[in-house]
């Protein structure tokens, strides 16, 4: 919402849908049923095809279902076992965290706001604040959340900016809890401006059709939509907060990702944003890895990976400007993380060979992990960066 600086896959990220087991009709995982859904589901031509079995990256557009949206997939093959391209995966997951989220933390079962005890928000953030309303306000936040800061910090006190901190976390502390228990119907409409934004109906356009989920894993599908019900077992649900520095202001997040793993050569993870306090209405990040033991051949492993953002600024007239740059940074941060992927796979593998490789695969090795599901909105959100000049062209939120 507001003056658009960024966007992406997806989150910047996109985040994880790994792709496995077998179908709802039963059918057997297969390297022709992945390519297949490659085609029909994501537009790939035969010559996207091609490139791909030989080991390129490949990065299309998707159709998108509203103006302010971008939306891209991109996919590369793994020459290598499932196991290695899971820590490959992994370890890629890791770097681009770490390049793009200045502070990350997890929610614990029933959230609290000492979950977020390493969040510090912006000083400026904080007193943009002071004068936000319903229909103006600089921070993406529901009627009840401003309301609750109207009344309960007095800004010409000293410790305003704590209080309206330690408000702020207790809210959203809330909030997740409330959708836990209720899902989508909990989430936050958000209020900053005239034109409401819902994030139910956002998410409920967005997950009427998951590519390669609803493919493969129906029930993991089913329970994606009507979180937190019909859960299938193997299902792990996780909840994190990140502070990414995008164009001029830090943005904070919050991520909720679901992953499912049903067989032995195969992952899904579905993630989305259910809080941002600036730029972003919502975000959906899918990834999919499949992994095919070569049957005497070589062992190849496919990544896929999608991302479809919205924000409002992309409606206005500038809309058109501000897409191409968009869709520019986020096709370079999506071949990025697919690029890093392959690196990171062939580093992991046993066949590692020279001493400069060796000596990479050991820096990664002993680099701290923090988490492997929970990436995707964090990937999304590194591909956002605008420039400044687009911060002083856009108003707001473009009529």
């Amino acid at each position: 919402m507001k003056s658009l600086a960024t966007i992406v896959q997806p989150s910047m990220l996109v985040v994880l849908v790994f792709l496995a087991g077998a179908s709802a009709a039963g059918q057997e995982l297969s390297r022709d049923r992945v390519l297949q859904e490659l085609r029909s589901r994501a537009g790939f031509t035969e010559q996207e095809i091609e490139r791909l079995e030989k080991g390129e990256t490949v990065i299309r557009e998707l159709e998108r279902t509203v103006k302010r949206e971008v939306a891209m997939i991109g996919a590369v093959k793994l020459g290598y076992s499932f196991e290695l391209a899971k820590k490959g995966l992994d370890r890629t997951v890791d770097s681009q965290r770490r390049e793009s989220a200045r502070e990350y933390g997890e929610f614990s079962a029933a959230p609290r706001a000492e979950d977020m005890s390493g969040l510090v928000f912006d000083e400026g953030d904080l007193d943009d604040l002071r004068t936000c309303r319903v229909n103006d306000c600089k921070w993406n936040l529901s009627e009840e959340i401003i309301g609750t800061l109207k009344s309960e910090v007095d800004w010409n006190a000293a410790d305003a900016p704590e209080k309206a901190s330690a408000v702020l976390k207790r809210e959203l502390a809330s909030y997740l809890r409330a959708y836990i228990a209720n899902g989508d119907g909990s989430l936050m409409v958000y209020r900053d401006t005239d034109l409401r934004v819902g994030l139910a109906d956002e998410y409920s356009d967005l997950l009427s059709e998951i590519p390669f989920i609803d493919g493969f894993a129906g029930r993991f599908a089913d329970h994606a939509r009507s979180y937190p019900a019909a859960s299938p077992d193997g299902v792990s649900s996780v909840f994190n907060w990140s502070e990414v520095k995008v164009g001029l202001k830090p943005v904070v997040m919050i991520t909720h990702t679901l992953a499912y793993e049903p067989g032995s050569e195969a992952m899904y993870s579905v993630s989305k944003q259910v809080f941002a306090n600036h730029y972003f209405d919502s975000t959906l990040g899918i990834t999919a890895l499949f992994g095919f033991p070569g049957n005497g051949e070589r062992p190849a492993s496919y990544l896929v990976f999608i991302s479809r953002s919205r924000a409002s600024a992309l409606r206005g007239r500038l809309g058109g400007l501000i897409r191409g740059l968009i869709e520019d940074q986020a096709e370079g941060k999506m071949e990025e993380f697919l690029e890093d992927a392959k690196k990171y796979t062939a580093l992991a593998s046993a066949n590692v060979g020279s001493a400069e490789q060796r000596e990479l695969l050991r820096e990664a090795e002993n680099a701290p992990f923090i988490g492997s599901r929970t990436f995707i909105i964090l990937v999304v959100a590194s591909a956002a960066v605008l420039t400044a000049l687009l911060f002083l062209l856009l108003r707001k939120r473009a009529s």
